[in-house]
């Protein structure tokens, strides 16, 4: 299964907002994926306050497919987004009905945390690959470095 979390965006309208992110990485996975299983979630706008609720989307989205024997789980987030699959990662260690499930791949981009709620500083324990996709600021080539997946692991500033 698959959940692809966007980035931030200025637009609290769905149509604006999807014609504003409509060619970004996440779309692009989301859109290329051959996960049986998969739902794209807009990320939130500037003042953050839908990140826990995209959060709980996309834990619904994970139980449900859960239930339906799917255990192999891939998230990937740009941005905030990129934060916010860092905190749902970490609520699958939590969760009773994940009990024993593992996040195979957390794929970044760009990652960033603005939200003291999530604690999407480290990655947790339970993500067994994690890939951060930094862009270069000085040239403004992408530039990709890849980080491990245990708890010191520090993704997102």
């Amino acid at each position: 299964m698959l959940i692809a979390i966007d980035g931030t965006s200025i637009y609290w309208d769905d149509a604006r907002y999807r014609q504003q992110m409509r060619g970004s990485f996440i779309n692009e996975i989301d859109a290329t994926t051959r996960e049986q299983y998969h739902q794209y979630l807009r990320g939130p706008t500037i003042s953050g306050v839908q990140d826990l609720v995209i959060a709980d989307v996309a834990l619904a989205f994970i139980r449900e497919w859960v239930r339906l024997g799917d255990r192999r789980v891939v998230l990937a987030g740009y941005s905030r987004g990129g934060a916010v699959a860092i905190y749902v990662a970490r609520r699958l260690e939590r969760e009773t009905w994940a009990r024993g499930l593992k996040v195979a791949c957390l794929a970044l981009f760009d990652a960033v945390d603005r939200d003291p709620l999530m604690n999407a500083q480290q990655i947790p324990g339970n993500v067994e690959h994690a890939y951060h996709a930094l862009r270069d600021r000085g040239w403004g080539h992408a530039a990709t470095s890849a980080i491990a997946a245990r708890p010191s692991a520090t993704p997102a500033g």
